[in-house]
């Protein structure tokens, strides 16, 4: 199980997304409009390749973790149909991630907020009765997860590696310092 679990966090880091966000649920309530604020999370995996969808949905299965499946048909008929696997609800996401943050890379601060928020919420810090939208900690925890998930570089990212790669060299005319190359035999 050890390696499916890394597996599937692989496919997170790479093809996931791990998200935090309030949504507005509007109802009417004793005949009156009532707005609330809810909080939502979730991880997902989408693709066009149903085999890595399934695979997903097995590991989460075996896991005892309840999930969701949806095929898109997305853009114009020339697009592939899109399959995506997604686990909703706080709870639910902590316990996946839970599961999952030894062998995350990528997406280890992500797991991070999201099991913070959870730890937050087991110690009791908010409840059903509490108001989430008022709550300073948990808005910033949201704006923590919008600056990770965010496209694009920023100026505080490092852009080069950390790490050098050696050059191996050979003998040559250019005083035995000319790099070789590795050739593909195709």
């Amino acid at each position: 199980m050890t390696e499916r679990l890394a597996w599937l966090a692989g496919i997170i880091d790479g093809e996931g997304t791990i998200g935090l966000a309030f949504y507005t649920r509007r109802s009417m309530r004793r005949g009156k409009p009532h707005v609330q604020r809810q909080l939502e999370c979730w991880i997902a995996v989408a693709n066009t390749n149903m085999r890595i969808i399934e695979a997903v949905s097995a590991v989460l299965s075996g896991c005892g973790i309840k999930h969701g499946l949806l095929l898109s048909q997305r853009g114009t008929a020339k697009w592939k149909p899109q399959w995506r696997v997604t686990v909703r609800g706080l709870r639910r996401c902590a316990a996946t991630l839970a599961l999952l943050r030894p062998y995350l890379v990528g997406k280890l601060p992500q797991a991070d907020v999201i099991l913070g928020l959870w730890d937050y919420r087991e110690r009791g810090a908010f409840s059903r009765a509490h108001r989430l939208a008022d709550d300073e900690w948990v808005d910033r925890q949201l704006g923590e997860i919008r600056h990770l998930n965010r496209r694009g570089p920023s100026p505080d990212d490092v852009t080069r590696p950390t790490f050098h790669v050696p050059i191996a060299v050979s003998g040559g005319a250019a005083g035995g310092k000319e790099p070789t190359h590795a050739r593909r035999n195709d």
